[in-house]
């Protein structure tokens, strides 16, 4: 019986070292995730026990950034960090994770330290493509001009989204927005 307890105490012990410990505050809980309070990039990846690749070239002037990580509440090693890239200019509200002013033009880049398929709702309109040495799911919107590019890689999964509302009064065109997240997938290469 001593033996069971004392095994069953290493276990425990063991499965609570494995689980990522996240300093931040927590935000909410919701969606059965638990979010934690949004921060600067470079503060959010000092959280993680694995590789987050930044983002280094957009299709606009980058100026701030805010992320936000949440983690499963089914399985807490399923973590996931989501950062914002805004324009140079906009000013963030870390407090309410939004851009104070003009945010039509923005970057959703999310890295999950897991591989998490498209889920069936959300694959709808997807076409696969290569770009650079990658093969990603895209799905292009023209309503809000918007693409989505997702895929995997080295057990984590990695989305992508692009948002140029100004694009509207352009006549927005689907191969500039695909050439966009070629040359920031490009940047982390």
């Amino acid at each position: 019986m001593r033996k069971v307890f004392i095994f069953s105490f290493v276990m425990l012990l063991g499965l609570a070292a494995c689980q990522e410990d996240i300093s931040l505050e927590v935000e909410d809980e919701r969606h059965e995730k638990i979010w934690y309070e949004p921060v600067p990039f470079e503060r959010a990846v000092e959280e993680l026990s694995f590789e987050v690749p930044e983002l280094t070239e957009f299709p606009f002037e980058q100026g701030g950034d805010w992320s936000e990580i949440y983690q499963s509440t089914e399985d807490r090693d399923q973590i996931s960090i989501m950062t914002r890239y805004v324009r140079e200019g906009v000013e963030l509200n870390y407090e309410d994770a939004i851009a104070n002013q003009d945010a039509y033009e923005f970057v959703d880049f999310t890295v999950a330290n897991y591989e998490a398929e498209l889920n069936v709702h959300n694959a709808q309109g997807f076409e696969t493509m290569k770009l650079g040495s990658r093969e990603v799911k895209v799905r292009y919107e023209s309503q809000l001009p918007s693409i989505t590019a997702h895929w995997m890689e080295d057990g984590q999964s990695y989305q992508l989204t692009y948002v140029n509302a100004y694009a509207r009064e352009d006549g927005p065109e689907k191969q500039n927005f695909v050439d966009a997240v070629e040359m920031m997938l490009a940047s982390f290469e």
